[in-house]
């Protein structure tokens, strides 16, 4: 599986590579502004990527602001009542639950739905 997503001091970002420019190239997600941070190998890439992340920190301290974190994991959405108790059967049926459930559901439309996960 290609991951192409770093996280540090829970700030995530979104990698890429270009073959026109031949590096690789990131930028912090879920937050308010721009950081991006790029290199022409892994190991580089991901220096200059925690090198963003502290500065961005850093930034936000000497400002005065809280730093944004990327996104926590949690994710409340509302859904119709009846899909909501075919997951719970579904879950129950299958010895696991509605959590893993909704997961594997989004793992799957996401790897077989796009490109890439950044794909529109």
């Amino acid at each position: 599986m290609i991951n192409n997503m770093l996280e540090h001091k829970g700030l995530c970002a979104a990698v890429e590579y270009s073959t026109e420019d031949n590096c690789f190239f990131g930028q912090l997600i879920g937050i308010d502004g721009l950081v991006m941070f790029e290199g022409t190998t892994v190991e580089e890439l991901k220096a200059c990527f925690i090198n963003a992340v502290e500065d961005y920190i850093s930034t936000c301290e000497e400002n005065g602001i809280t730093p944004q974190k990327s996104y926590t994991g949690r994710l409340s959405v509302n859904i119709q009542p009846s899909l909501h108790m075919q997951i719970a059967a579904y879950a129950r049926k299958n010895n696991t639950t509605i959590k893993d459930v909704v997961e594997q559901s989004i793992e799957y439309r996401l790897q077989t739905h796009t490109s890439t996960p950044f794909s529109k």
